[in-house]
């Protein structure tokens, strides 16, 4: 049986290689599961999402790695927080977004012509 030490860098390794699908694709598969209405014209995530998603899983990829450097209460309760700080990053990067319906348009029933 691997050592805890071992398992924990692995595990860093592995998030390492499937962050950039999570920072990508997270803020999109969010908006395309709760926003898509047919009202909707236009829903797209804002680029301090990406940014927080990014940031997030640095956070806890350097709890993870920190965790597995020193296993002693102190380290392992600085990686637990850092991992939970993570994690809320990655809560927060799924508000901010731009969304266009058709309720927000005005109706174009007027015709305007330049004088």
């Amino acid at each position: 049986m691997p050592s805890p030490r071992a398992l924990l860098i692995m595990l860093a390794i592995i998030l390492l290689i499937v962050s950039p699908f999570v920072v990508f694709f997270l803020p999109l598969i969010y908006i395309l599961t709760f926003f898509d209405t047919p009202e909707q014209i236009v829903a797209h995530p804002n680029t301090k999402n990406y940014i927080y998603a990014f940031s997030a899983c640095a956070i806890i990829i350097v709890a993870i790695i920190l965790a597995a450097i020193r296993q002693n209460k102190s380290m392992i309760a600085l990686s637990v927080t850092l991992g939970l700080a993570g994690c809320a990053l990655f809560f927060t990067s799924i508000f901010g977004y731009t969304y266009i319906g058709t309720v927000e348009l005005p109706p174009l029933s007027r015709s305007y012509e330049c004088a």
